[in-house]
């Protein structure tokens, strides 16, 4: 890798840089004009020198691996502006990477190398328009070294344009133009790929401060890439529209329109071409009324249509609502909704004679909620939803209508205005009854306590069950059979916390919960602790660690025990900074138990001048 290091050697960065600063003579005058310009037009370099090390160690049943790496990183870059700032403004930059990493796994290894170079050039033109030009192109080269294998290199190009404008038939407008592209000639990896995107946002207010106001917003997407050495493409046009429009004080509509088409072809090796087409229409609104401070009423209207490949799908809803407050205790909602969709998907030459669906769907519910304050700290809350649901389904094979009536509860409070002491206790229950059936019920409470200025204490316990059971469908033209399945979980949570403030100085957290649960018959039992801290051991040094142990109980597959321990120290003076950081974790579980740890140092020097 000598040979490839002088490729990438001092000589060649100074003379990029310089090439890339001798493209635009602007410079040269605004250093003769700084001091017209009050020193506002100088040439200003800046950036930084790093090395990073790291050791990483990793030990199980199957094996063990080790790695060691070294990176050394340098970037420098320049801006200033071309002529005069109100012309043109630059920024350019030369990156210089290289990393070497040396590899055990199991008495085999060897040693890899990475050697990047990265050029970036961003120019900004007519800086103080209310819409200026934005041009940039990147580059970047890297050279990859393996033991195994022959070293390939790989080149990626990148150049775009942003911009904008503002007429009274587009609105603000934004424009932007991607291209990428990446190459690479090696027979190992080998990579040809072309990626072209580009696009506007536009926006713009119709009928301003009038009866039928409205704000529009609109945008275009194209994309395109190609990969030419297996032969894949895609190509996709997407198009969006939203509108949201006042009609007075108390009448707004909302509404988005959205559409893509996409075509995708892909090959590999010995697989062929195969190729699909893909296209969706969808718009959604919704009208809102607030008739009086204490009615309001609600409209939805919704249509989509998608097609991809073989199969044809479209689908609508409709949906209506009202909401009435009594007073500032109770208030009653209510909803009816009708849905449908269908699909078909077309014969094929594979002796697939094809099928057809057709749903419908109907739904309503009503609710009354309560929301009071009690003694002048709780706020209570509660409700009660009854909701009714049929749906019928049209197949090839033919399929049962489903019926079935949901009833929730909603109980709880929240104790306020307590600068020491705050608790929430919150209930809900679910009964589901018809097809398909089932229950649901959730506790939670949670309780935060300020013992003094500095410390806080918080717990949380919390017991969720679900059961279900519906029905499944066997799609067997001869027995247009079906059975039942059941899902039952349940599980029981507790997490408390300590925490500690020292002053200006850091923070200290102790936790420990445990979880409790079962699901399908698989029970599972969690523990934990952990103790995380956050120190300034002086005013330049900082000091953050976590250190948890976790036992789990019950499935075999993940039973065991869990210890992690992290360390971060970060140094940072001037433009010097240092980091080290420690990692390290025990998984001594019933199924491919493992162990690992690393350390990471790293030493950063920043810079800057002007000429």
């Amino acid at each position: 890798m000598a040979k490839e290091g002088g490729r990438y050697g001092s000589g060649r960065v100074g003379g990029a840089f310089v090439a890339l600063l001798l493209l635009f003579p602007g410079p040269a005058l605004a250093l003769r004009n700084s001091e017209s310009q009050g020193g506002a037009g100088r040439l200003t370099f800046y950036g930084s020198v790093g090395v990073e090390a790291e050791d990483y160690q990793y030990e199980s049943d199957y094996g063990t691996r080790d790695r060691t790496r070294f990176r050394t990183r340098f970037d420098l870059n320049g801006r200033g502006f071309i002529w005069d700032p109100r012309f043109a403004t630059f920024d350019a930059g030369v990156t210089l990477q290289r990393e070497s990493v040396q590899t055990n796994e199991n008495d085999t290894g060897g040693d890899t190398s990475y050697n990047m170079l990265g050029y970036r050039l961003n120019t900004t033109w007519f800086a103080n328009k209310p819409y200026p030009l934005t041009l940039y192109a990147n580059r970047s080269q890297s050279t990859v070294s393996d033991f195994w294998s022959p070293s390939y290199e790989l080149t990626t190009n990148n150049l775009g344009a942003r911009w904008g404008l503002q007429n009274k038939w587009l609105g603000r407008s934004n424009f932007y133009l991607d291209r990428t592209s990446s190459e690479s000639s090696s027979s190992l990896v080998p990579r040809s790929e072309q990626q072209l995107s580009l696009g506007m946002d536009s926006s713009q207010k119709l009928r301003p401060k009038q009866w039928g106001e409205s704000d529009l917003s609109y945008g275009y997407r194209y994309t395109a890439w190609e990969e030419q050495v297996y032969g894949g493409n895609q190509r996709q046009n997407y198009l969006y529209l939203n509108d949201r429009s006042l009609f007075g004080d108390k009448a707004n509509l909302t509404a988005n329109l959205t559409y893509y088409d996409r075509s995708d072809e892909w090959g590999g090796t010995g697989l062929g071409s195969n190729a699909m087409e893909s296209r969706f229409l969808g718009f959604n609104s919704m009208y809102t009324v607030q008739q009086t401070d204490n009615f309001r009423h609600f409209y939805g209207l919704g249509l989509g249509m998608n097609n991809t490949g073989n199969s044809q799908n479209t689908s609508h809803n409709i949906s209506g609502g009202a909401n009435y407050r009594f007073n500032a205790q109770w208030q009653v909602t209510g909803m009816l909704g009708m849905s449908g969709s269908r699909s078909e998907t077309s014969a094929t030459s594979l002796g697939d004679p094809g099928q057809q669906q057709e749903t419908t769907s109907l739904t309503g519910n009503v609710a009354a909620m309560y929301t009071d304050t009690y003694f002048g700290n709780y706020l209570v809350n509660g409700g009660y939803t009854l909701g009714l649901m049929r749906s019928e389904t049209t197949s090839t094979y033919g399929m049962p209508a489903q019926e079935n009536t949901i009833h929730t509860v909603n109980l709880g409070y929240t104790r306020m205005n307590s600068p020491l002491f705050s608790d929430s206790l919150q209930l809900r229950l679910s009964q589901t009854m018809g097809e398909p059936s089932g229950s649901e019920s959730n506790i939670r409470y949670s309780v935060t306590s300020m013992l003094t200025q500095s410390d806080m204490l918080q717990g949380i316990v919390e017991f969720r069950r679900y059961q279900q059971e519906y029905m499944i469908w066997t799609n067997d033209p001869a027995t247009s059979d079906y059975y039942y399945y059941g899902m039952n979980s349940q599980s029981t949570r507790m997490d408390f916390g300590w925490s500690h403030r020292f002053q200006d100085s850091g923070s200290l957290m102790l936790s420990a919960g445990a979880t409790r649960g079962d699901s399908q018959g698989v029970a599972l039992d969690t523990r934990y602790m952990q103790a995380r801290a956050v120190m300034r051991l002086r005013s330049a040094l900082n000091w953050t660690a976590l250190a948890r142990a976790e036992q789990i109980e019950g499935s075999a597959y993940i039973a065991g025990r869990k210890v992690t321990l992290e360390s971060d120290l970060n140094y940072r003076i001037g433009r010097w900074q240092a980091t080290a950081r420690y990692r390290y974790r025990d998984a001594q579980q019933e199924f491919a138990p493992f162990k690992e740890h690393s350390i990471n140092l790293m030493l950063k020097r920043d810079y800057g001048f002007r000429l």
